[in-house]
């Protein structure tokens, strides 16, 4: 089931945990401070424990927090943050994991990129994990991100990049995943958001004068003006029962969260 989390209080008790609340794919935020992102409980688990993770120094084969190689750092992840082993090279999870189209990725699966050998033949050559789409302030709002330990860079160890990096981008190789699916892709919770967002949006306000109903009138016969005026009046009632049930809807939503968040 998908899980919910209270940001605010999730930071206070997880300070090193923190970032993790920003990176769960399309946040549905909800009255005050409560978030809500479509990704289950082990998804949730492992990405959390990798966000602790951050800072640790890159090291070339390194398995513990003194220093972790790229795929070190998703197998430590893995195997200390929920109990799954996974292979110690990144080639050796891409055989493992099921191969993804970009539109079925979810928060959590893996994200591979290659290069070319001496050869010209393309090998994996990293591995990170995928946070989904950061929702918050900044340069970085609306962006992919993945969690990785890079080896070179303006930065390297343990950080987070967005996809759409230059370097990244063009090494971009393919999704990976090792973790059963949330249940619908990321594409569908987006979707799904969109047409909430959307629902939540006021009926445009009938501005509709008795004097604009008059002129409207002056060429009708009698009984095609009674049949406008009904037609106007099923109008109205179906705007009000739709505020009545975004209301009714708005307050179960509110019930669940704080149900969820106790």
């Amino acid at each position: 089931m998908p899980h919910c989390i209270n940001f605010f209080s999730f930071i206070h008790r997880n300070p090193l945990k923190s970032m993790a609340a920003f990176f769960l794919a399309f946040f549905l935020c909800a009255a005050g401070n409560t978030c809500t992102a479509q990704v289950s409980q082990k998804r949730q688990d492992f990405i959390d424990y990798a966000l602790t993770l951050r800072g640790i120094p890159y090291k070339y084969a390194g398995f513990s927090k003194n220093g972790l190689d790229c795929s070190g750092m998703v197998a430590y992840a893995a195997k200390y943050g929920i109990r799954e082993n996974l292979p110690r090279s990144a080639s050796g999870m891409w055989d493992k994991c099921k191969h993804l189209k970009e539109e079925d990725r979810e928060p959590g699966d893996l994200i591979f990129f290659a290069v070319k050998n001496t050869k010209g033949v393309l090998h994996i050559s990293h591995v990170g994990i995928y946070l989904g789409m950061y929702r918050g302030e900044g340069a970085l709002n609306g962006k992919r991100l993945f969690l990785h330990a890079a080896s070179a860079g303006r930065e390297t160890g343990v950080i987070i990049s967005p996809i759409d990096d230059k370097y990244w981008s063009k090494r971009f190789y393919g999704y990976g995943r090792f973790l059963p699916s949330t249940g619908e892709s990321e594409m569908e919770t987006e979707a799904k958001a969109a047409a909430e967002d959307a629902r939540d949006e006021p009926p445009p306000e009938d501005k509709t004068t008795p004097e604009d109903l008059e002129a409207e009138d002056a060429d009708l016969t009698d009984a095609e003006r009674a049949a406008r005026r009904v037609k106007k009046a099923i109008e109205r009632t179906r705007k009000a029962a739709s505020l009545m049930d975004r209301e009714i809807d708005g307050q179960a939503v509110r019930s669940k969260f704080e149900e969820d968040t106790k």
